[in-house]
């Protein structure tokens, strides 16, 4: 990169925003789906153990980690959207000033 000078490139500023949104549903089902599986194995334990207290614990911890995660890169997908937009717009002012 120039001195002075910044290079936009549009396919990858939205193949980013993309990926940051298909990554965050993604993780979003995953783990949806890895609770569901953990609860479909661990059926027969009784609600009152020591061992599915601790399990269930452990999966909260692990939902709110993973939606920390997911909000993460729901934002990064609306930064690259807004920075796609201000990139836009400094290339229209850049043109109308060249006019």
């Amino acid at each position: 990169m120039a001195e002075g000078r910044l290079i936009f490139r549009e396919a990858s500023a939205q193949a980013l925003e993309d990926a940051f949104v298909k990554r965050a549903a993604g993780l979003r089902e995953g783990i949806s789906g890895m609770g569901e599986g953990v609860r479909s194995e661990i059926a027969a334990w009784g609600s009152g153990t020591e061992s599915r207290q601790a399990q269930e614990q452990k999966a909260r911890q692990v939902e709110k980690r993973a939606e920390l995660l997911v909000q993460a890169m729901e934002r990064a997908a609306a930064v690259m959207k807004e920075i796609h937009s201000l990139a836009s717009r400094v290339e229209t002012e850049n043109v109308a000033s060249l006019d």
